[in-house]
């Protein structure tokens, strides 16, 4: 799995950090998941938000959207 940089959208405000970016997975083909014809390529785009606490993340919400370039 590769994440793209650079990030779509990257925001801070306090404990708070929200990016959107672009996964890239290669390899074997997992089921549900959007294929990209026969290269077993799968391009997702997704949404994390981080919440930190004493300087670390104590959480991570993760939202997949739509293949990458569709939004």
């Amino acid at each position: 799995m590769e994440i793209r940089e650079p990030f779509h959208t990257y925001l801070e405000a306090g404990d708070e950090v929200v990016i959107e970016y672009d996964n890239l997975i290669r390899g074997r083909r997992h089921e549900g998941a959007v294929d990209e014809g026969d290269t077993g390529r799968q391009e997702f785009r997704v949404i994390a938000i981080f919440s930190i606490a004493d300087g670390r993340i104590s959480e991570m919400r993760q939202v997949p959207g739509v293949r990458a370039g569709d939004a």
